[in-house]
């Protein structure tokens, strides 16, 4: 766990000097060219991402798979009312396999001149776990669910990237021997077609699961983690 702490200290950092640096480009354009955000009442958005994730298991590298993963959104104009994401991710390597459903209930803080930054909960359900250890001596199965403070921030470049964003997405937290790191960085491109705005995305994602004293029949301080590039694309009506 304490290499998981450095390496996402690591990267927020990295991510707030981006942040800082990004802010003050954007602001010396965003006003003078007039760029001003595009609200609308409601947004529906439609996802799909292909996840190629080295599986480790006890810290032993041992498959990679391509991951599939699905998204969905209902985004409002209520300022009281938070938004909803769905999300669904298939996980099956040789040595862990489980299906994995995130649903998050999320407040934007931020949107302006193309920046976005939410805020909000994320409860994540497990299921049909399977795990098998590194020298597969042991095996178990699981089925967990809990809950996550939930984070997704997107800044765009200076102007002359226009279209171009720089975003990061987290789902951090557990309950009950159950911790889930899931983070995502990379960057995206905006564009409309037909009266769709078209998202094209790539980056790196790392999903990591640790299990200690669960009422599963896993060894105890079992641990899964699968991370590895992603591309995906999406769809706002």
């Amino acid at each position: 766990m304490r290499k998981t702490m450095t390496g996402f200290a690591k990267y927020f950092a990295i991510g707030a000097g981006v942040i800082a640096i990004t802010t003050v480009a954007n602001r010396a354009v965003a006003r003078p060219l007039g760029m001003t955000p595009n609200y609308s009442f409601y947004t529906v958005k439609v996802a799909a991402n292909s996840w190629w994730a080295d599986s480790n298991v006890d810290g032993v590298l041992r498959t990679t798979k391509q991951v599939p993963s699905l998204g969905f959104a209902f985004e409002t104009g209520f300022i009281y009312w938070p938004n909803l994401g769905f999300e669904y991710s298939q996980l099956d390597t040789f040595h862990s396999q489980f299906d994995k459903y995130d649903v998050s209930l999320y407040y934007p803080l931020v949107n302006q001149y193309a920046w976005q930054l939410d805020l909000g909960l994320t409860w994540t359900k497990l299921k049909d776990g399977l795990y098998i250890n590194a020298d597969e001596t042991q095996q178990g199965t699981f089925e967990e669910q809990f809950f996550n403070g939930f984070m997704d921030i997107s800044v765009p470049l200076p102007w002359a990237f226009y279209g171009w964003d720089l975003f990061g997405k987290a789902v951090i937290g557990g309950q009950g021997g159950v911790k889930q790191y899931d983070t995502q960085y990379g960057l995206q491109y905006h564009f409309p077609y037909q009266g769709v705005n078209v998202t094209l995305k790539g980056g790196y994602r790392d999903l990591e699961l640790s299990f200690s004293g669960t009422q599963n029949t896993l060894p105890d301080d079992a641990s899964i983690d699968l991370d590895g590039w992603f591309v995906g694309a999406q769809l706002a009506f």
